[in-house]
């Protein structure tokens, strides 16, 4: 499945689109006004809370941002390793995101490639296509294309 990840041209909160190749709404991402780690909710489109996205509140040489439930358990942590990319800890499976030459980062779960992530050329926004394969559980990976965008932003902070 292919996706399109927009934040919204004027938001408060860091609010984004999740739109499928035929440009309908499939998710939305919500976030809050005032959030200094950076909350986002990943939800359906029945207003259903799925996954949630927080950064961590303290961290000394590399970014790092947790990948909720619903409810608000932690279920994995989303680890910046500098030139080596992306990786998750505490999940399931073990998941990695390679760091791209060109802004295309490859999906990789238990050493498999099952997509990649790429970051489009939008002067005005964020805006990310996210393609992973079939059977995998999308809105996770909404929240993880959420979660890398959070640590990147917070590494310019």
């Amino acid at each position: 499945m292919k996706l399109t990840i927009k934040n919204k041209v004027v938001t408060l909160g860091g609010s984004s689109f999740v739109k499928n190749e035929a440009g309908e709404d499939v998710y939305a991402v919500k976030g809050r006004i005032i959030s200094p780690m950076r909350r986002k909710f990943i939800k359906d489109m029945d207003g259903k809370t799925l996954y949630q996205v927080r950064n961590k509140w303290f961290t000394i040489l590399f970014p790092k941002a947790y990948i909720l439930d619903a409810e608000g358990n932690k279920i994995a942590k989303v680890r910046n390793d500098g030139i080596l990319g992306f990786r998750l800890e505490g999940y399931t499976d073990e998941i990695t995101v390679s760091r791209g030459v060109t802004f295309t980062r490859e999906i990789f779960k238990n050493g498999k490639k099952i997509g990649e992530t790429k970051r489009n050329i939008d002067v005005l926004r964020d805006s990310f296509t996210l393609e992973i394969d079939d059977g995998e559980d999308i809105p996770f990976f909404v929240a993880l294309v959420i979660a890398i965008d959070n640590i990147r932003d917070n590494s310019k902070d």
